[in-house]
């Protein structure tokens, strides 16, 4: 197995590269490339076809083995009732096959940050609405033969509020609520009862593809933190995941992110608490993925040993990732 240096050493080179370098190809790095060295792990970013230049699209394919192919209902890929704008979005997954990357989508559902304007300020019944979203899952993902070229379909996003006050608001709660079946108690049930649609996401998404189905949250208590008995939105994923896994919703995976601005004040430790809380995920039966992963600066200017400083806090993160499981994708979420 490639050592955990070698990987940080390639991730860092393609990140610089991946900053609008034009370096001609024989003053790029040799032997072995990111992808060679992951291993199991699947390593990419976001992927926006407008977004890149070929020097970017030379970079994800020379590096990466994976990428996230992106369709917001609320930003354009859902812009009226029946209606589906994801020509863009085929190809991207088209081209990800054709080059050997596998594919992660972002995002179906969540809170009324990913919903369409018009169903935000519609007037729809608890039926219609679940027929809309029905509509919606069965078109992004059995077009194009989507349901068996994307590996992991991210159906829900970003639902838990972080400051203790439940889950962020959505048109689709209009579905009603149901009780919580975690299993858990005291502290660690912040919530007593959980939205269904977010239930009835995961199993319509069923209907349509056997591939994985995720639940995903960001947070920085989400990626590093971890959970502790300070960490309200850790606990709450937590439960959401047990209760859904309960009620038998087709949970399979789930995806925490983070754009970690690092302290000094870090040590082993923290990247301990990091690796402990993906194991205590993975103990769920559930595959675990970093979806997106950053490590920038506490202030600018940089310190002057800011390039070896954030090189070791990569190292630490990625090996803890690491030696907490073999299936997680990591991504530097964007090239540039």
């Amino acid at each position: 197995m490639r050592s955990i240096k070698s990987l940080v050493v390639a991730l860092l080179l393609s990140l610089f590269f991946a900053l609008g370098s034009l370096l001609p190809a024989a003053e790029l790095p040799t032997g072995p490339r990111l992808k060679d060295l992951a291993g199991p792990m699947l390593i990419g970013s976001a992927y926006f076809a407008d977004w890149y230049s070929d020097v970017d699209r030379e970079i994800i394919l020379r590096e990466h083995n994976a990428i996230e192919a992106i369709a917001f209902g609320a930003y354009g890929a859902w812009p009226s009732p029946g209606v589906y704008s994801i020509a863009d979005f085929n190809s991207t997954i088209n081209w990800a096959v054709a080059n050997n990357k596998q594919v992660i989508m972002h995002v179906l559902a969540g809170s009324d940050a990913y919903m369409p304007a018009w169903m935000r300020s519609g007037n729809y019944t608890p039926a219609q609405l679940e027929a809309l979203l029905d509509d919606f899952f069965k078109a992004i993902i059995t077009s194009n033969g989507n349901n068996t070229k994307v590996s992991m379909w991210n159906v829900i996003n970003e639902v838990c509020n972080p400051d203790g006050n439940g889950f962020e608001t959505s048109v689709l709660d209009a579905l009603g609520w149901e009780d919580d079946a975690s299993g858990l108690t005291g502290a660690d049930r912040p919530v007593t009862r959980i939205p269904v649609y977010i239930r009835r996401a995961f199993e319509i998404a069923r209907k349509y593809t056997d591939r994985d189905l995720e639940l995903r949250d960001n947070s920085i208590e989400m990626h590093m933190t971890g959970y502790t008995p300070n960490t309200y939105k850790p606990k709450m994923f937590y439960q959401l995941c047990r209760h859904l896994l309960a009620k038998g919703a087709p949970l399979t995976a789930v995806g925490i992110q983070g754009h970690v601005t690092v302290e000094p004040t870090w040590g082993e430790n923290t990247w301990d608490s990091h690796a402990a809380w993906i194991r205590k995920l993975k103990a769920l039966g559930l595959k675990v993925y970093i979806t997106e992963n950053t490590v920038q600066p506490a202030q600018v200017p940089l310190a002057a040993n800011w390039d070896a400083y954030q090189k070791d806090k990569i190292y630490n993160m990625m090996k803890a990732e690491r030696q907490a499981g073999r299936n997680t994708f990591i991504s530097s979420h964007h090239i540039g």
